[in-house]
């Protein structure tokens, strides 16, 4: 095997081919790109630049889960989908505890005032729960 030239890789790790195409365009723009290039394989220097800056990536990864900077997107869902189902709970309930005072209501202006302060007031409570519990409130 010649010096400095990669082995062919399996086709499901080539380099995508705006790696492919850059690799060659640096190639032929640089004097010292005495390397040969063969179809579908990247310079030496130019791999070890693209796997330098893979690993560089995942360090900043890394860095940026541990500093809190990031999270998993399936905590996210999970913390939000516990959210959505207590005012989902809460407003569902609604109606079987407070229709004894909505059927005393004599017009229409007065329906929507007690509704209105009753989803209020349960969107408050959710807010003053999400606060004592996580940190942060339900908005």
């Amino acid at each position: 095997m010649q010096e400095g030239v990669q082995p062919p890789l399996q086709p499901e790790v080539q380099p995508a081919a705006p790696v492919a195409a850059a690799a060659q365009q640096a190639q032929l723009g640089s004097p010292e790109g005495k390397e040969p290039f063969i179809q579908g394989l990247l310079p030496t220097a130019v791999a070890f630049q693209v796997e330098q800056n893979a690993k560089a990536r995942l360090r900043q990864l890394e860095f940026d889960q541990k500093s809190g900077a990031v999270v998993e997107v399936s905590v996210v869902v999970a913390a939000v989908g516990k959210e959505y189902a207590a005012v989902r709970r809460k407003l569902l309930a609604l109606p079987a505890e407070h229709a004894p005072s909505i059927h005393r209501c004599k017009t229409v202006a007065d329906v929507q005032e007690r509704l209105r302060v009753l989803i209020t007031r349960a969107l408050e409570e959710l807010t003053a729960d999400g606060d004592s519990n996580s940190g942060t409130a339900v908005s």
